[in-house]
């Protein structure tokens, strides 16, 4: 029989609908294989399937045309329309069924079979079956999106201080229903005793500072907070216990907020209150800091854990470079507030030398190169002084950031300004006048020891100013440290002054001085009216001569490294070691060293021939910095040029008087000038690398 040859097939999934058929629901729909094997058994033939069976390799029924049907209609119906007419008890399909068969339960139902007549209409259902449940999906993917954005806008509200809405659980679910206010600066709350105790300063921080440092936290991520909070509040042993051995106080928290790059001891509440966390927030922070078991251990593998440690590594950073001495720009401090470090430290290699032997007896994990660069930078911090014969206008138009026409006319003002030099010089050396240069050497150090506690002290700063006749060759230097006199325009006055009273002989006329452009050393009205002063007194006409800004190099310079040559791998225990260089440095004509004293500076400030330079009156006008030639007449008047090849024009402020004023002249110093306690205190200990016999002129430097 045909069905029981058809028996023996292996059925695949379609093959096997008939049978779910008869146990199932009669408009149940099959698939398309298993419609092809009902209507092949009812009419008892399998010609008509050559078009429509093929048989795989491993016997398994694969249809290939789609057979019409219909959900709606019983299979006994679509049989009958399609096939000669039998019923299911005329078919030999009982000879294939399993009378024990159970279908087994789908979670999901084959797809109806379709007819003819509802083709469109079943597959237009389908797909918007399909369209709805994408949907479906697509809307839940959205949810879980705004979910995702508004956990992360919470997150950076909560970091950043702002509002933001908080999590609430309500009905065994937690959603974000509970508004939070923003951090806002809090009152002192300091105790009674914050006044009364000298060790808190509280009372030092206004509510601006205060204000300030709420700012600079809240802006902070957490890692940064947990370094901020672990680099103020320090921990202590006690050592003394009045209540015995029972205490459960096993440490002591020590508060402190910086201002002005100041570390200020402060109570608990004014910390709090300040930058605006609650206590227990701060013990932890705390804790965490100061155990580093939990914080080592099992946080140091994750990310955040990493750049808090890299923080707290470039803080390491950061108190090294601030322990180092530091001055500020000689030539540029009033446009730069760039620092640079005293001339110990030779290179950049030489200095993270000096920060790994730190890391090394501190016992500290330390940087990389790159990352110590990039703090330095960030601190403003350079390795070498600025250099007077870096031009920025120069440098500027090489990376392209300045105009040519600009750039030319700045070239034509060195060449007109290196043309008059020479021109002087030639006629200063055929005797027809005098012309110097004057200018100060870069910043000496005392004492100066290869020693490498030398490096975190700070130390006395000496200063050379020196004057070069271009006609002689002769020099003289002018040499003082802090401790007798600063660096005001009436100290490079006091030199100039002194210098032209002992040089100036009968039958000078003229006399050229020849200097860089810095204001508060020589363009100001201190040294104008000093010069005009001596020029009354002397029946001497004066040219002051300024170079151009980047382009100022001078026979000074030439001194100044000679002297730099000698002072290699040279120890100087005080002061006055660097006279005794300065005088044996040059065999043929040496040098012409004064070692001065508080006495020697006077006071020209009080001079008033003319109360102000500025070659303009209203905003917008010529400034001191415009000036490149002034002429001090003997009949008590001063004229300028802006230009080297312009003639000379008159200040619009006349002077006030004429005649000779020197009796207003009085000294500029009472006494010795005192030293920063800081200062003294690192000379006191820089002590034990001197020896003994110097140790009485740091002793007897008087302090604050």
């Amino acid at each position: 029989m045909e069905a029981n040859k058809f028996s023996s097939w292996t059925l695949s999934r379609g093959a096997a609908c008939p049978k779910r058929s008869q146990y199932a629901n009669p408009s149940w729909a099959l698939s398309r294989g298993g419609a092809c094997l009902k209507l092949a058994l009812q009419s008892n033939t399998f010609a008509n399937l050559s078009s429509d069976v093929s048989n795989n390799e491993k016997g398994h029924v694969h249809y290939k045309d789609p057979v019409p049907s219909t959900s709606q209609t019983p299979f006994n119906e679509q049989v009958s329309a399609t096939t000669p007419a039998c019923s299911l008890e005329d078919s030999d399909i009982s000879e294939v069924e399993d009378p024990e068969w159970v279908p087994p339960v789908k979670k999901k139902c084959l797809p109806p079979l379709q007819s003819s007549d509802s083709e469109l209409s079943d597959s237009s259902d389908n797909a918007t079956e399909l369209n709805k449940n994408k949907r479906v999906h697509a809307c839940a993917d959205m949810r879980e999106s705004e979910k995702s954005n508004q956990r992360k806008l919470n997150f950076l509200a909560r970091m950043q201080g702002h509002k933001y809405m908080g999590l609430k659980k309500t009905d065994g679910k937690y959603t974000y229903s509970v508004t939070k206010e923003p951090k806002r600066l809090g009152p002192r709350e300091c105790q009674h005793s914050c006044t009364k105790n000298k060790s808190t300063k509280c009372i030092e921080f206004t509510e601006q500072d205060r204000q300030n440092v709420f700012d600079a936290f809240w802006k902070m991520d957490w890692n940064q907070k947990r370094v901020f909070v672990a680099n103020n509040v320090d921990s202590h042993i006690p050592s003394e216990r009045t209540t015995g051995g029972n205490s459960r106080r096993n440490r002591t928290l020590v508060y402190h907020l910086k201002r002005n790059e100041s570390r200020i001891r402060v109570c608990k509440n004014m910390l709090l209150s300040t930058i605006g966390i609650g206590e227990w927030q701060l013990l932890k922070w705390t804790n965490d800091s100061q155990n580093g078991t939990q914080t080592t251990s099992v946080l140091s593998k994750t990310p955040a854990r990493k750049h808090a440690n890299h923080m707290e590594n470039r803080e390491a950073v950061r108190y090294f470079v601030e322990s180092l001495p530091k001055l500020p720009s000689h030539y540029c401090r009033s446009s730069t507030s760039r620092l640079y470090l005293q001339s110990d430290i030779k290179s950049f290699s030489h200095l993270y030398g000096i920060y790994k032997e730190y890391c090394t007896t501190a016992e500290i994990k330390s940087v990389s190169i790159k990352v110590f660069k990039s703090v330095l930078n960030e601190m403003k911090v350079s390795i070498f002084h600025p250099k007077k014969d870096q031009c920025d206008v120069c440098c500027s138009f090489e990376t392209g950031n300045l105009q040519e026409e600009v750039h030319r006319n700045h070239i034509q003002k060195k060449n007109e300004a290196r043309n008059e030099k020479e021109t002087d010089k030639v006629n200063a050396l055929e005797g027809r006048c005098r012309v110097v240069t004057v200018d100060l050497q870069a910043v000496l150090l005392a004492p100066s020891l290869l020693a490498s506690s030398m490096y975190y002290k700070t130390k006395l700063a000496c200063h050379n100013y020196t004057i070069y006749d271009l006609g002689s060759g002769e020099v003289s230097c002018y040499v003082w440290h802090e401790g007798e006199g600063d660096l005001g325009s009436s100290n490079f006055t006091s030199c100039i002054s002194d210098y032209i009273e002992k040089t100036t002989v009968d039958g000078d006329k003229v006399l050229i001085i020849y200097s860089d452009g810095c204001t508060y050393q020589n363009r100001n009205c201190t040294l104008s009216n000093a010069l005009l002063d001596l020029s009354v007194k002397k029946n001497l006409t004066i040219f002051q001569k300024i170079l151009e800004k980047g382009h100022t190099q001078m026979e000074c310079d030439s001194v100044h490294s000679t002297i730099e040559h000698a002072l290699r791998h040279r120890s100087i225990y005080v002061p006055a070691d660097y006279v005794n260089v300065m005088k044996n440095v040059r065999v043929s004509k040496p040098y012409k060293v004064n070692y001065l004293d508080n006495t020697f500076f006077k006071d020209f400030s009080q001079l008033n021939y003319y109360t102000s330079i500025r070659p303009g009156i209203k905003p917008g006008d010529l400034c001191v910095t415009d000036l490149r030639v002034l002429k001090y007449n003997p009949d008590g008047t001063i004229q300028y040029k802006t230009r080297y090849t312009e003639d000379y024009m008159d200040f619009p402020r006349k002077a006030r008087c004429s005649g000779n004023l020197t009796h207003r002249i009085t000294p500029l110093y009472n006494g010795p000038q005192k030293i920063k306690a800081s200062k003294f205190k690192h000379l006191t200990e820089l002590k034990k690398v001197i020896p003994p016999d110097y140790h009485g002129f740091y002793d007897g430097l008087l302090h604050e």
